[in-house]
């Protein structure tokens, strides 16, 4: 299957890594629904075009399957089984066709990438276009930072095509050992070498300015692991760690030099640090309470927002933490997200990944690893995401996905031992061929409509904008059979219908949501449809529940009260009225304000309302 013709390489990074620089304002989210469509329709173009000129070949083939990629088929068929079992995931759901869709294109352009003569110009033209992706990303973000270029979103500096520095350097910083690669590998052409010193520069001078920590450590500790696979600093580090003494002052040093880091990246962000441990121990209770098979797939925020309710329910006391709590959609640390979603049997095949990535290859190919620079990289890639998985969310997005998976596959080519040989002769590919055809055929018909009902989604968000309201109803309407899979979809439609006034409708919508969607602002319109409905009991039960989930925020705790008072529970109404009184305000505004008088007034007739 391997092939030096150029254009493998081009079309696999014109389909798989372009993504990354999409971003669109024709959909209601810019950043990753344009980067997931593109991503899909690349890839059923690719792999249609693959199964086509499979058909019309004659010749029989082997495929070598290692033991990374039986970790690979485990994590994948785990996550579909798991997806099956899990109540309201269909497999329309994004999250679970980008893992799929990313394991098909791993094994198919695995047989390209093995490090030997018929493919090094094949992999020469790929790495040369990540570098050159490299560069490309980092003088975007540098771009915007100077202000010659368009920031996707306000409060942010720099973001790239993401709007934001997190998943932007999630991507970016991936990529940074092919760059050093290319500047080591002595072999090289010297324009291919400033290349890679130019690349390599950008990233410096990009990574400081997003402030992204997570980004700062991954790219340092892959860079270091780079530069360890040199023989000469192999051998330098090796001879001069020849003696105990010197090896144990090494490691008090180390581990003074990484505690004096882990204290200034803390304080250098402190209200996030600590936010994202206060997530982190709600999560291990999440962990705890479900630790095998965890609470489904894609279901990380719903439960994570119950548990979060209830800790605040069982912790009135607990004000600093709940100044820390916000809305949460992920977990800032993939492995426990892992583990909630899909229990520590997930957690396991995943770490599986990165043991046989590292530890389990070839004896044999062990010998020549340090001359083969394409799995120095891969590696040094690898170990840049597994990093930025503890502290960020880089699975979250296509991109990284493909990228991960991208990496694997170079990984199995070049390392993992080899445990089978698959025969694939002329008749059996074709049949494969076909069913792939189908399979493709049945699935882009699907794709297609969603991305046109996608569009036509922030046309029907635009219309109540400009009130013209019936318009939008039945655009809503029309788009409901076709996106009802989206959550998003589901609580837009349900939070437009009550602001109209619709509230059967909109509690309707909002209720079918909730096992997908459970967020405050959730929850505050559900409050407010059944208050039109006047069923007072479950518009209280909605505004607290928004109300300790979001313990920070004044509406809903000012719409309970307000409940209260037309129950005739005026104690309970005081009691609250007080409570918004003393809280502090992260963020003044008008509102806020008006909220907070309204309040104070209450507070001071009380005894009025009491006497009532």
């Amino acid at each position: 299957m391997a092939s030096k013709k150029t254009y493998i390489p081009v079309v696999l990074l014109i389909g798989l890594f372009l993504p990354s620089f999409i971003a669109s304002r024709q959909f209601t989210d810019p950043f990753l629904l344009p980067k997931y469509f593109y991503f899909y329709f690349f890839t059923a173009a690719f792999l249609f075009v693959f199964c086509v000129w499979n058909m019309g070949r004659k010749y029989n083939t082997n495929l070598s399957i290692t033991w990374l990629d039986m970790a690979v088929l485990a994590y994948i068929f785990y996550h579909i089984i798991h997806a099956f079992f899990t109540p309201h995931i269909t497999f329309s759901n994004g999250n679970l066709l980008n893992l799929l869709i990313s394991g098909i294109i791993y094994f198919t352009i695995k047989p390209w990438l093995t490090y030997k003569d018929e493919n090094k110009p094949t992999i020469h033209v790929l790495i040369t276009g990540i570098i050159l992706l490299c560069f490309a990303q980092a003088c975007y973000g540098i771009l915007q930072y100077l202000d010659i270029l368009p920031r996707l979103q306000e409060e942010f500096e720099i973001g790239g095509a993401y709007g934001n520095p997190g998943p932007y350097t999630n991507f970016l910083v991936p990529l940074v050992p092919f760059a050093l690669v290319w500047i080591i590998d002595r072999k090289n052409k010297r324009g291919l070498f400033y290349l890679g010193i130019l690349t390599l520069l950008a990233i410096l001078i990009v990574l400081p300015l997003t402030k992204a920590r997570t980004a700062w450590i991954a790219a340092l500790i892959a860079i270091g692991y780079v530069f360890y696979h040199q023989n000469t600093v192999k051998e330098v580090i090796h001879k001069w760690l020849a003696k105990l003494w010197i090896k144990i002052v090494a490691l008090i040093l180390t581990g003074i030099f990484v505690a004096g880091i882990a204290i200034f990246l803390f304080k250098f962000k402190e209200q996030s640090s600590s936010g994202r441990l206060f997530i982190w121990k709600v999560s291990v209770q999440m962990i705890a309470d479900k630790p095998v098979f965890g609470f489904g797939f894609d279901k990380y925020a719903v439960a994570h927002n119950n548990y979060q309710a209830d800790y605040f329910a069982a912790n009135p006391e607990a004000k600093e933490e709940g100044e820390l709590a916000d809305a949460v959609s992920y977990a800032f640390n993939e492995y426990i997200q892992i583990a909630a979603e899909t229990g520590l049997v997930g957690l396991v095949l995943f770490l599986a990944l990165g043991f046989l990535s590292f530890f389990k290859g070839n004896r044999e190919q062990n010998k020549n690893d340090s001359e083969n620079y394409l799995l120095i990289a891969a590696r040094g890639s690898l170990l840049a995401i597994l990093i930025s998985a503890m502290f960020s969310y880089p699975f979250r997005s296509v991109p990284v996905n493909m990228f991960l998976l991208f990496v694997l596959a170079i990984i199995s080519a070049n390392y993992s031992h080899r445990i089978k040989e698959l025969g694939f002769e002329e008749q059996k590919r074709r049949l494969l061929s076909i069913i792939g055809i189908v399979i493709l055929a049945f699935f882009t018909v699907n794709q297609v409509k969603k991305y046109k009902a996608s569009k036509e989604w922030l046309e029907a968000f635009r219309l109540v904008r400009t009130r013209e309201y019936k318009k939008a109803v039945t655009a809503y309407e029309d788009l409901y059979p076709i996106l009802n899979y989206n959550q998003f979809f589901l609580f837009n439609y349900g939070a437009e219908l009550s602001v109209m006034g619709k509230y059967k409708k909109s509690v309707e919508l909002l209720k079918e949501a909730e096992p997908r969607l459970n967020d405050a602002d959730l929850y505050i319109y559900l409050g407010n449809s059944y208050v039109g409905l006047g069923d007072l009991k479950n518009a209280a039960h909605c505004f607290k529940k928004a109300s300790l989930i979001m313990s920070v925020k004044f509406y809903p705790k000012y719409r309970l009260v307000k409940v209260y008072l037309t129950m005739n529970e005026h104690e309970k109404a005081l009691d609250l009225a007080r409570e918004i009184v003393s809280m502090p305000v992260k963020i003044p505004s008008e509102i806020i304000t008006s909220i907070r008088n309204e309040m104070q007034e209450l507070v001071n007739n009380s005894y009025g309302l009491k006497s009532n």
